[in-house]
């Protein structure tokens, strides 16, 4: 079964839905969007992930040796059954949460949930004083 939209005129007064499905103007847009948001200096965020990984047992060692290479992830326990506590934080060039999404592709990682998030900006700590 096929589905075809068909878009009539807009009158004047109404925003233009047409424009808005056209994939060329939908490419322009999402371009436009990116560059903008490059071309701002990017504010000192603190992104703090807890994490719960867990792994097939015989692999843990091996997926221990892995997230301990990649910067901003900590692994701070590891049980026999395949259980890890990690800590993900921002790092040069990575945001927590790709890192997070990348941890999936280690051989050997069955599941990893985000268990805790903590996020403070620039922003949010203007005007805070220490007393």
């Amino acid at each position: 079964m096929v589905v075809e939209f068909a878009f009539r005129p807009v009158r004047s007064g109404r925003f233009p839905w047409h424009l808005w499905f056209e994939p060329e103007r939908k490419t322009m847009r999402l371009a436009t969007f990116v560059a903008t948001e490059q071309s701002k200096p990017r504010e000192q965020v603190e992104n703090i992930c807890g994490v719960l990984i867990h792994v097939k047992p015989e692999r843990r060692h091996e997926v221990h040796d892995a997230l301990s290479r990649i910067p901003g992830v900590e692994v701070h326990t590891m049980t026999d059954d395949g259980r890890m506590v990690v800590t993900v934080e921002d790092a040069e060039g990575n945001w927590a949460g790709s890192t997070i999404t990348s941890l999936t592709d280690i051989q050997g990682i069955l599941n990893v949930s985000l268990v805790y998030h903590h996020f403070d900006s620039d922003l949010d700590l203007e005007g805070e004083t220490v007393s």
